[in-house]
């Protein structure tokens, strides 16, 4: 923690899914030598929704998976708040800018499989967003070569637009050899 200096401070507050370093709220305080100051920040905010839902693989939760927002922002995917799923794979998105949005879940842990969706949600709506990712009991590999030479550390994603949305089937790095499995 950095130190605060005696004198008035401006205390300026941010909201995730907002542009960045735009304050929504100000306040004022003064801060003596030598004194803890105890402020309350009470922010009263209008164009805000809230998402929920649950990520499930087959049907099954998933624990601590992550679900993000993204703003469009004139044209521009801004990322903004994010949320972990529980044990029952529930997560829960407050204080979202209504407005259209994107929101990308992952298949836990690994994270090489994600769904996206995009919604527009208004002021004060609660939207139910569910994603359930499938099982793949496949898998692809092979070699990665540039210039006839191994690609070794090169990253390879793979990622389809099945159902509509784009999903991250999987991503992995290739070994010494320019090999990879996915």
């Amino acid at each position: 923690m950095e130190p605060v200096f005696p004198g008035e401070l401006t205390f300026e507050v941010y909201l995730a899914s907002s542009k960045p370093w735009y304050p929504i709220a100000t306040a004022k305080a003064t801060v003596q030598a030598g004194r803890t100051l105890n402020a309350k920040l009470v922010v009263d905010l209008d164009g805000v929704a809230e998402i929920e839902g649950t990520v499930t693989i087959d049907g099954e939760p998933v624990l601590n998976t992550i679900v993000e927002v993204y703003t469009d922002t004139r044209g521009e995917w801004m990322r903004g708040i994010e949320a972990t799923t529980d044990e029952k794979g529930w997560y829960l998105l407050r204080n979202v800018r209504a407005g259209n949005l994107r929101i990308i879940a992952y298949d836990g842990g690994t994270h090489h499989k994600s769904q996206t969706k995009n919604i527009s949600i208004a002021e004060d709506e609660l939207q139910i967003i569910d994603f359930n990712f499938e099982r793949f009991e496949g898998a692809v590999e092979g070699f990665v070569e540039i210039n006839g030479k191994p690609a070794t550390q090169s990253a390879v994603d793979a990622i389809s637009n099945a159902g509509g949305s784009q999903q991250r089937s999987g991503g992995v790095m290739t070994d010494g050899r320019g090999y990879y499995r996915i």
